[in-house]
């Protein structure tokens, strides 16, 4: 990494300093640019640290215990710096160091790549290494995630619809020999609704669908297509009352009805490691425009190397995107 400076009339680059390429998420302002040490081997300490043109030495702001993903903003109207880490959302002030928490739901998986205020927004974009952009908001301290559609003379941002979904049952198993692992949730909730129904945009018979399964240790994540050609009706009376999926590979069968979600999967490709505590799974469900949340934590029926069994899980607060 090298600190440089423009000159807008010449587009003339100089060369001021090389402080290193451990330094990432680098934000200028008009005194200079604010970036995040990652590696606390090469650098002197892990943190944020000021860089000068006028002073190749950085300038520690802030130091940081944690390591792992990191991004950093600033705000262009009071100069705070907002900085997401996996333990949360802090604010520091460049001037004095201090630093404060954020309530945020953030999903403790959540790995940010980077960040920036957007003004059209009044709060944080997110950009995370797996689902794309999220907005948080650092007053409420919502997230919620953005989907963009491009127009000849715009760009929307609109958030996915979402139904918070409480669980009925989960079942991982994983062990020696992959092909047996085993993955399997249901529930009975009464909130399920099939969307817009058939022809709409929540149609997956139309648009298709992914399942995303995740556990907040970060033990392990993964996405799973659910392709349109594998859909189909579920039909009474003539009248559409439901959606299923059939497939070959992790997920093997998918049926949601009104009140009614049902998953299951097996074999090497389902991707999981139940050595390590997953904290609590979180399951979405997307189809087309729309996704149904479900998260399974806290006490668990059965917790071992080989199996995970969970029961009776409350619908979550929040919702990640697949």
């Amino acid at each position: 990494m090298q600190l440089v400076t423009v000159d807008p009339q010449s587009g003339d680059v100089t060369v001021v300093g090389s402080p290193g390429d451990w330094f990432e998420h680098p934000v200028p302002t008009a005194e200079g640019m604010y970036v995040v040490a990652q590696n606390a081997v090469c650098a002197e300490r892990r943190g944020v640290f000021r860089l000068d043109p006028g002073d190749q030495r950085p300038a520690l702001v802030e130091a940081l215990a944690l390591s792992g993903a990191s991004a950093l903003a600033r705000h262009p109207g009071d100069g705070l710096l907002y900085r997401l880490e996996p333990d949360g959302l802090f604010v520091t002030d460049p001037l004095t160091g201090t630093t404060s928490p954020l309530p945020a739901a953030v999903p403790t998986w959540f790995e940010a790549s980077a960040m920036v205020w957007a003004p059209a927004c009044n709060a944080l974009l997110v950009a995370d290494g797996f689902d794309g952009l999220w907005i948080l908001d650092p007053v409420t301290g919502s997230v919620e995630p953005s989907s963009s559609t491009s127009t000849s003379s715009s760009t929307l941002t609109t958030l996915l619809p979402s139904e918070f979904v409480a669980g009925r049952r989960l079942v991982l198993t994983d062990g020696p020999k992959p092909k047996k692992r085993r993955f399997a949730l249901r529930s009975g909730d009464p909130v399920i609704t099939l969307g817009g129904g058939e022809g709409s945009g929540d149609d997956p018979v139309l648009h298709g669908g992914s399942l995303r399964v995740a556990a907040k240790s970060r033990a392990f994540q993964a996405t799973y297509p659910l392709a349109a050609d594998g859909w189909r009706y579920v039909r009474k009376a003539g009248r559409v009352v439901g959606y299923a999926w059939r497939g070959a590979g992790a997920i093997r069968k998918v049926v949601l009805r009104e009140s009614r979600l049902e998953v299951r999967g097996q074999g090497a490709s389902l991707e999981r490691s139940l050595f390590t505590d997953p904290g609590a799974v979180q399951v979405v469900l997307q189809l087309g425009g729309r996704r149904w949340c479900l998260e399974f934590g806290g006490t668990f029926d059965a917790r071992t190397a080989r199996k995970l069994r969970a029961r009776d899980a409350p619908a979550p607060a929040v919702c990640a995107a697949p």
